[in-house]
């Protein structure tokens, strides 16, 4: 979307073996948010979430409250088919995923955030949240950090 100067060796590096092309897109506004965002039991972000896309979007009426739900309550048929990503045999693939998420978290903060065409609602809190991809979820009580 050309939204970042893709122009350092830095930004390269955590983009990876980028190949795909870029089409810029100057008049194209985007709003960024991240899933941990709906989290209807936190509703000063919840509303402020709200608040922010209604102004972005520029609607005139309020946005309806943000439904509660769960991924424990799974369906029968798709719970069959679940894993646990934390079981042993999925170690690489999650090493894997926490190493993209790092990059991921690195190059929203650094470049794409710093682009005036990019919107996020309660920054610090956006941040802390993508911030979290950096880190194996399944090793939550040390926080440490996949090398």
């Amino acid at each position: 979307m050309g939204k970042t100067p893709m122009n350092t060796p830095e930004e390269l590096a955590l983009l990876g073996l980028h190949t795909m092309s870029v089409h810029p897109m100057p008049k194209a506004k985007i709003f960024l948010m991240e899933i941990g965002q709906f989290d209807a039991d936190d509703t000063v972000h919840a509303n402020q979430l709200l608040a922010d896309m209604k102004e972005f979007l520029g609607l005139e009426h309020e946005l309806p409250p943000l439904p509660e739900h769960s991924s424990k309550n799974l369906k029968e048929e798709i719970q069959e088919h679940a894993i646990n990503i934390c079981d042993a045999e999925h170690d690489f693939v999650r090493a894997e995923l926490v190493q993209t998420g790092r990059e991921a978290y690195r190059w929203i903060k650094d470049y794409f955030m710093q682009s005036d065409d990019v919107t996020v609602s309660a920054e610090d809190h956006f941040l802390s949240l993508v911030e979290q991809w950096q880190f194996d979820p399944c090793d939550e009580a040390t926080g440490r950090e996949l090398s």
